[in-house]
């Protein structure tokens, strides 16, 4: 579990998120990771909710506190395979937190 104590801290968890979503999706476009493949657009769904939330974050728009990150309801039982779950519930956990 990775804790943040800082909105700094928040946004390094966020660029790591979008690193590992991005490297996901080039892999399965260029290696071609048969295993991940179906779930390409939840991915590239996934990419641009997180860049979407660094965004507000940035310009100062997004309210802390509250219920999950939207990205959430793409981790839901049944739902795409992320080797980096536990990155995005450690974002989720402390946007709920809040600073």
């Amino acid at each position: 579990m990775r804790e943040c104590d800082s909105i700094e801290q928040f946004l390094e968890l966020v660029d790591q998120a979008l690193f590992e979503v991005a490297e996901l999706i080039e892999s399965i476009e260029y290696e071609e990771v048969e295993e991940f493949a179906p779930y390409l657009p939840t991915y590239e769904q996934l990419r641009a909710q997180l860049q979407a939330l660094a965004a507000e974050v940035k310009a100062g728009r997004h309210r802390f506190g509250g219920g999950d990150l939207p990205f959430m309801a793409l981790l839901g039982p049944g739902r795409a395979v992320l080797p980096f779950r536990d990155l995005l519930e450690d974002i989720n956990r402390a946007h709920r937190r809040g600073f």
